[in-house]
């Protein structure tokens, strides 16, 4: 669900630069498409990359993520329709990152629910137990 409305607000923004920007060009879009569908047909090309694979791999923060020196936080779902969890999986982390992957949360998305038995608030009691676990040096 998130996906096709993500995908729908970026093709609306998309068809007002175009209308600003008479010079970008028509642009046309089917009516169901996928986020990486919108990658592949728009985002890819008009960026200079081959296709949405070469988008994703190129910029993904995966191959930066062991040259972090401060201490870091990253939290990601393994549902998340728009960031790779896979890819942050398998990366290398510096010893001042702490990679917290969830099974759900899809793209910030980190509430709880009364079947999930959590905190409404539990991504905030995540992150301010990090904080004070780093700032307390223990």
């Amino acid at each position: 669900m998130f996906d096709q409305y993500f995908v729908g607000r970026l093709k609306k923004d998309v068809q007002r630069l175009h209308l600003r920007f008479p010079e970008l060009g028509d642009v046309g879009f089917p009516e169901r498409l996928s986020l990486r569908g919108f990658d592949d047909l728009y985002t890819a090309p008009r960026s200079g990359f081959v296709d949405a694979a070469d988008y994703y791999r190129r910029c993904s923060a995966a191959g930066l993520v062991s040259n972090i020196s401060l201490p870091a936080l990253i939290l990601c779902a393994m549902d998340d329709p728009v960031v790779d969890a896979d890819s942050l999986a398998k990366a290398e982390f510096s010893d001042s990152c702490d990679l917290v992957l969830t099974p759900q949360g899809g793209h910030v998305g980190f509430l709880g629910s009364a079947a999930q038995r959590l905190s409404f608030r539990w991504m905030d009691d995540l992150i301010m137990r990090w904080v004070l676990k780093k700032t307390q040096g223990s």
